[in-house]
């Protein structure tokens, strides 16, 4: 059980439509930050499928195996995204920038794809 807690808000910006998603798992120290890739066709979209394969990833075991299966998840994401895009997008770009952080048992991991970052902030 993690003694973390997450807290996020998403903002469009200059954008008419906000693409943003954000998983908060705080009990199994998983969070990630999701960015549609706006100017490309369904980055809300892509963003949102990412956020279900999150959301609904079973965790377990120690970080390695969290950190494959967050892998896992983000291929099948991917996968998902790529495969929409060619049936219902005539293959136009379609896609989301994501990192992910684990912590469990002291050890922490991050994912990412694209140009999402990830900061440590010491007070």
């Amino acid at each position: 059980m993690s003694c973390w807690r997450g807290q996020g808000r998403t903002h469009a910006g200059r954008r008419s439509a906000n693409e943003d998603a954000l998983v908060c798992r705080d009990g199994e120290g998983l969070w990630a930050v999701i960015d549609g890739m706006g100017g490309h066709d369904a980055g809300d979209l892509a963003a949102t499928m990412i956020r279900h394969a999150l959301e609904n990833l079973a965790l377990g075991g120690g970080i390695a195996h969290r950190l494959l299966a967050v892998d896992a998840a983000l291929q099948s994401a991917n996968h998902a995204i790529r495969h929409h895009a060619a049936m219902h997008l005539g293959s136009k770009p379609m896609g989301a920038t994501v990192v992910v952080l684990l912590i469990h048992d002291g050890e922490a991991g991050v994912l990412w794809a694209g140009d999402a970052r990830l900061y440590r902030h010491d007070p």
